[in-house]
């Protein structure tokens, strides 16, 4: 890590990383995966084995840096609960300007902490986070990007558009987990995060799941 970059990682639990990985393997037709079910990406991703690496140990190495000074380590869901003050936060982690900004400038700091707020709500991050799979405008990107010749078949019928912000809620993942895929989970996680309390970060979803696959204490 380089000391005079800041670094902002957002952890987000792995029932409902999951799931959107599931969606985006499926959506874009690089991943050869647009006839894949739910039950055959869940195999990859306890494997750790989907194009994007192991989430386990992404998400372990993420958290024990969360105390470094120039890391700001948050969870999604966090993001999603309590928008405003992690929005002011992070804008003071930026640099205190940006946190005065929205601090100490009155009317003004508030009217442009709530256009932040509405602009990055899920309504308008499809729009803002849309790729253009037929072309960036960047030489090198475009030519990979005619060589593979990469559509959004699921979510788009075909077309060379793709979002990558599709529901973006917290809980989803409750609507594709069988119990005994639960019960998987809760194992690959003990394995994975053995030695580290990152699961702390999400022990009300955990219990939850627990308690639907008949786990819990």
């Amino acid at each position: 890590m380089n000391p005079e970059a800041k670094y902002v990682y957002v952890a987000r639990n792995p029932w409902d990383c999951c799931v959107s990985a599931y969606h985006q393997a499926k959506d874009v037709s690089v991943y050869l995966f647009e006839d894949g079910t739910f039950d055959d990406f869940f195999e990859c991703f306890l494997e750790g084995d989907f194009g994007c690496g192991d989430y386990f140990e992404h998400v372990v190495g993420g958290y024990s840096l969360k105390n470094e000074p120039n890391v700001f380590f948050v969870t999604y869901e966090e993001l999603k609960t309590n928008t405003r003050n992690t929005i002011v936060k992070l804008a003071r982690f930026i640099g205190d300007r940006y946190g005065n900004m929205l601090e100490n400038d009155g009317k003004d700091g508030q009217k442009l902490l709530d256009i932040i707020i509405e602009r990055s709500a899920p309504e308008s991050m499809r729009n803002i986070l849309a790729l253009n799979l037929g072309g960036q405008g960047n030489v090198e990107a475009d030519e990979s990007l005619k060589k593979l010749d990469i559509s959004s078949k699921v979510g788009h019928g075909g077309s060379k558009s793709h979002s990558f912000v599709r529901r973006g809620e917290v809980g989803g993942w409750k609507e594709y987990f069988s119990p005994d895929q639960l019960r998987r989970m809760e194992a690959t996680i003990a394995k994975k995060t053995h030695g580290s309390d990152v699961m702390s970060l999400w022990c009300d979803i955990r219990e939850e799941a627990l308690r639907i696959c008949g786990e819990s204490e």
